[in-house]
């Protein structure tokens, strides 16, 4: 006997949370004529997981652009708050969640020249996994004469979960002597993930990759980038070289300050959780079903859930390329873009993707000093392989200004999990008793059935399915055909 433990998805369900706030000009700000982009990173600051209850806080960082009235491009700041909570029975200590928050939609509106009230609506992806502890019987050799039928498959045996919190305090260097007034825009990337194990730990590495939009204090609008690494060890006992690890990374209270002195630049502090699941992929006997020549047999079956290996993992990209024409552009500051799934039609096993990308041209023109921004949504369409859920990004942005048009390209990657899963049932708790009925002939003649199989036939009449091939000259014992006549010696 040998236990698995299977990391299963015990429920899932999505939520939309209503946000609000009210956002006043400051005074040491000019009046509010025009909103002109408006930009928010989304995350959960606490999660608590209690019995049947799993408790959330979260936090809303908004920057918003505007137009003053003097026409120059002004930014304000502010953090929203939020909770929300998952009530299910299913749900205890041992449960694991993982989660995706996005803004679904929002809407600005201008009270007065002062005055500014933000609504917004998150949408809160929540999967909830637990663990099925699974016993395997495949050693059945206090049974006189057992046959058994088995199959060979590949199991993703969970060995642990854990995780750690970890902190980043980075410099952004700003463009030469840029004196920074606000930040207008914020945008951060994980990219580069890897694992390495020894000695019952795992170092996680990735490449936190901050781009951010900032205006100065002469109205010019600048941009800093730059990419740092961040790590973490993470304890789990039992782990191998050889296991497979997925990590997930949270980025949460992020907190951004200008320095305006002898360095100008921009600070960046935040806390990343990284999340660590290791899984042995082994090749594993199944018995799913089983007799005795001589005896009576009685077992239970159980169904479980099994997947191929969770290192198969394709990347699907679609290629987006479109021409956005601006008015007057001077110079093309960045171009940021987001996608999403609108749709997913499954047809003949075929997942018929349909979703959109909003790509956001941030200029400035021949005309005046400041921020202008041009928004184009695109639509796309893909074939994949059937799936439920589908996550995308849009990824390798390029973009050129030609004249009056920016030629904007990049990928749609679609995250394509190409592990199938299916259900296999298994023999358990297997016990033997004396024949209630014994037959006395030495020969039958046997019409073969409907969805009869070999495995079938030989267990019916208790004989060992090499006897049914032997006796009745079988070349392909596999593939029975309905009426054929079938001798059964014993």
């Amino acid at each position: 006997m040998e236990k698995i433990n299977i990391y299963k998805k015990k429920l899932s369900k999505s939520k939309e949370i209503e946000i609000r706030q009210d956002l006043i000009v400051p005074d040491s700000k000019q009046d509010l004529l025009k909103i002109l982009d408006e930009n928010c990173y989304s995350y959960f600051s606490k999660v608590e997981t209690q019995t049947g209850k799993i408790k959330t806080s979260g936090n809303v960082d908004l920057y918003i652009s505007y137009l003053s009235s003097s026409e120059e491009t002004l930014g304000l700041q502010t953090t929203i708050n939020f909770e929300d909570s998952l009530e299910n029975s299913i749900i205890n200590e041992k449960t694991n969640l993982e989660y995706d928050i996005k803004l679904l939609k929002s809407d600005i509106k201008i009270i007065n020249e002062r005055k500014i009230s933000f609504t917004g609506t998150l949408k809160v992806n929540y999967d909830i996994y637990g663990i099925d502890e699974v016993q395997i019987f495949n050693d059945f050799n206090d049974i006189e004469d057992i046959q058994v039928n088995s199959k060979k498959v590949k199991l993703n045996s969970l060995i642990g979960i854990n995780s750690n919190i970890a902190s980043l305090k980075e410099e952004l260097k700003v463009e030469g002597t840029d004196i920074v007034s606000d930040i207008l825009k914020v945008d951060t990337e994980i990219s580069n993930k890897e694992v390495k194990i020894s000695y019952n730990k795992i170092l996680s590495k990735a490449d936190l990759n901050v781009k951010i939009l900032y205006l100065t204090k002469d109205g010019r609008i600048g941009k800093t980038e730059d990419k740092f690494p961040i790590m973490s060890f993470i304890d789990l006992e039992n782990v191998k070289e050889e296991n497979i690890c997925k990590t997930d990374y949270q980025i949460r209270n992020i907190l951004l300050k200008i320095n305006n002195g002898d360095e100008n630049g921009i600070t960046i502090q935040m806390e990343y959780e990284i999340c660590c699941k290791a899984f042995e992929n082994r090749e594993q006997e199944a018995v799913c079903d089983l007799y005795s020549l001589k005896y009576d047999t009685e077992f239970n079956t159980k169904e479980i859930e099994i997947s191929t290996d969770l290192s198969t993992k394709d990347d699907k990209k679609v290629e987006i390329e479109e021409r956005v024409e601006l008015e007057n552009v001077k110079n093309v500051i960045d171009v940021f873009g987001k996608s999403r799934i609108i749709k997913n039609i499954i047809s003949n096993d075929i997942s018929n993707v349909e979703g959109e990308v909003e790509l956001k041209v941030y200029y400035e023109s021949e005309n005046k000093i400041g921020l202008n921004v041009k928004t184009v949504t695109i639509p796309f369409i893909s074939k994949l392989s059937k799936q439920d859920d589908f996550s995308c990004d849009f990824k390798n942005v390029e973009y050129e200004l030609n004249g009056d048009v920016v030629i904007v390209k990049g990928n749609v990657v679609i995250d394509e999990n190409q592990s199938q899963k299916s259900i296999l049932k298994v023999v358990q708790d297997v016990t033997k008793k004396e024949l209630s009925v014994r037959d006395d002939y030495t020969m039958i003649v046997y019409s073969v059935k409907k969805n009869d199989t070999l495995w079938d036939i030989s267990k019916k009449f208790r004989v060992k399915q090499e006897n049914v091939i032997n006796t009745n000259d079988l070349e392909e014992p596999y593939n029975l055909k309905f009426g054929d006549k079938m001798y059964i010696i014993r």
